[in-house]
C-alpha cells in the first residue's frame, strides 16, 4: 500500500474536490434568487445527464480499456466548468455549466472507484474512506463558497487551484492506473 500511497492520496483528494464542487449549484441558486421551479429543471436535467452518464463510463472503465487516464483529465475538466456558474445570471448558460459538472461527475466517481479499490490492499476500508472523502467535501462546500463569494467580490476561481494540481499530478504521474497491483496471478 505504501508503493501507491500517493494514488490512493489522489482519489481521495480527487473525491473531496469532486463533491465540494458538486455542492456548488444547491448554496448558488439561491444566491441568486431563482424560483424553485427554474432551479429544481435545472437540478433535475443536469442530475439525469450527469449522473446517469455514470452508467456508460461505468461501463466503460470496466471494461479496462486502458482510458483510464484520458478520462480522469475528461471529468476534471468538466467538473471545472462549474466556476463558470459566477460569469452569468442566464439561466440556459447556468443549465449548461451545471449538466457539464455533472458530466464529469459521472465520469470521476466511477472511475475514481475503480482505481481506489484497484490499489488499495482492503477494497471495502478503500470504499469507506472513498465515500467519507466525497461526504467531507460535499459537506463543506456551501461554507466554502459562501466564504469566497462574500470575500472576492462574486469570484470563485481560486478553488480552480485543486482542480489545476489534480491536473498537474495526472499530467507528472508516471501512473498509467491500468494495472491492478493486488490482482490474483492467473
Amino acid at each position: 500500500m505504501k508503493k501507491h500511497l500517493d494514488i490512493i492520496i489522489f482519489t481521495l483528494l480527487l473525491h473531496f474536490t469532486l463533491d465540494l464542487f458538486l455542492g456548488f449549484w444547491p448554496f448558488y441558486k439561491n444566491v441568486l434568487g431563482f424560483k424553485l421551479t427554474t432551479a429544481a429543471a435545472i437540478s433535475g436535467l443536469a442530475g439525469f445527464v450527469g449522473e446517469g452518464s455514470q452508467i456508460w463510463f461505468g461501463n466503460l472503465i470496466q471494461k479496462n480499456s486502458g482510458n483510464t487516464k484520458k478520462l480522469l483529465y475528461l471529468g476534471i475538466l468538466c467538473l471545472m466548468t462549474c466556476t463558470c456558474c459566477t460569469l452569468t445570471q442566464n439561466v440556459y448558460l447556468l443549465g449548461i455549466f451545471i449538466t457539464i459538472s455533472t458530466v464529469g461527475s459521472g465520469i470521476l466517481h466511477p472511475v475514481a472507484t475503480d482505481i481506489i479499490t484497484r490499489y488499495h490492499p482492503h477494497p471495502r476500508q478503500a470504499i469507506s474512506c472513498f465515500s467519507a472523502a466525497g461526504v467531507i467535501g460535499f459537506g463543506l462546500s456551501q461554507c466554502f463558497f459562501a466564504f469566497l463569494l462574500k470575500n472576492l467580490p462574486g469570484h470563485i476561481y481560486p478553488v480552480l487551484f485543486l482542480n489545476i494540481s489534480l491536473l498537474l499530478y495526472l499530467l507528472y504521474s508516471s501512473h498509467s492506473f491500468e494495472e491492478n497491483p493486488y490482482a490474483s496471478p492467473t
